[in-house]
């Protein structure tokens, strides 16, 4: 259903969600380690991921192609938002010669999966969803506001120090909430 398509590193973060939730009504993942789950639900929740996983790479094929264009495309439009909202910290970033794809590309490709855990990943994707065909969109307005957020600690570190927190934010302790209010600056 899409040739284009190939699998990149990250790919098995978002399945990882699609598992958690429709294995969630079976016990989740403890269960299928234990072998709690009959094959016949393993069957149904194989089933849900799949057609839910295809139903995402309808909208978002184009990030997991051999140009990865809707990455970089997606990266040019954070950029150009940062820049005209926030262009102090665009200038920051420019001072201290860090790129947006230097830790975007993974917000990218991962849809911020590594940054965020599982429950608040839910969270985000439910609204990716639901939104459509402009979840991309809506992810790079996400990010815009995650960066954003960050960008008063941002500003008063180096390039070195910048990328060390970039690419370990202090994120552990956010719960659903936090993302409903990303999501709702974000929208």
């Amino acid at each position: 259903k899409h040739p284009a398509t190939s699998y990149v590193q990250g790919m098995n973060d978002l399945l990882l969600l699609f598992w958690y939730v429709f294995s969630s009504k079976y016990g989740g993942f403890n269960a299928i380690l234990n072998n709690d789950i009959s094959e016949s639900k393993l069957d149904k929740i194989e089933a849900d991921v799949y057609w839910s996983w295809s139903e995402m790479m309808e909208r978002i094929s184009e990030n997991y192609t051999d140009s990865r264009a809707g990455i970089y495309k997606s990266l040019w439009q954070v950029q150009k938002i940062i820049e005209t909202v926030m262009p102090s910290l665009a200038q920051w970033m420019e001072k201290e010669e860090i790129e947006l794809s230097m830790f975007g590309f993974r917000w990218m490709n991962n849809w911020l999966t590594r940054e965020l855990s599982v429950e608040c990943m839910v969270r985000l994707m439910d609204t990716y969803l639901s939104i459509g065909e402009d979840m991309r969109e809506m992810h790079v307005w996400v990010c815009v506001v995650f960066l954003m957020h960050w960008s008063e600690d941002l500003r008063k570190k180096d390039l070195g120090s910048g990328m060390m927190f970039l690419q370990k934010l202090p994120t552990e302790h956010w719960t659903e909430d936090d993302v409903s209010i990303l999501v709702s600056r974000a929208w």
